[in-house]
């Protein structure tokens, strides 16, 4: 942005200077029509003329060249911020694809939990089945043994 600011600094300082110059040539044109014709001044007027007009397209020349120059580096700055645009893009589309693999992940994650919780209860009321199952065959047990004893 510096550079942008001192062109645009620069570029004002010429038009000041074109514009005065423009007037002074405009002056010079005006005074050298409305004199009367005397070869000798027409001729230091003319020559006064013709060195103003000279600085003027000079200044012309640089105020182009520094419009050109500030075309150049505005350029560069709009292809520096599309390059880093580019580059934000690009970064959000790959957090995007981050995010949704993530969430995939958790969409399966929670289904083979769900399975996994399943199984659990199978097993848990598996267990209880056998250790109902361990109890009855204890109490019959028991109950022989207690039997076989008595006789």
């Amino acid at each position: 942005m510096l550079v942008i600011n001192q062109g645009n600094t620069t570029l004002a300082n010429t038009d000041l200077k074109i514009g005065q110059l423009q007037k002074r040539v405009t002056h010079l044109i005006n005074t050298i029509r409305t004199q009367p014709d005397s070869a000798q001044q027409k001729i230091s007027e003319c020559d006064s003329l013709g060195a103003n007009a000279a600085i003027l397209m000079a200044q012309q020349g640089q105020r182009d060249t520094l419009c050109n120059d500030e075309i150049k580096n505005l350029t560069l700055v709009l292809a520096e911020k599309d390059s880093a645009l580019t580059d934000c893009e690009n970064g959000f589309s790959g957090i995007r694809q981050v995010a949704d693999s993530s969430l995939n992940e958790q969409l399966n994650m929670v289904i083979q939990i769900k399975g996994l919780n399943k199984q659990l209860k199978r097993k848990v009321f598996f267990s209880r089945v056998l250790s109902v199952g361990c109890l009855i065959l204890t109490s019959v047990s028991a109950t022989l043994i207690l039997m076989q004893q008595k006789r």
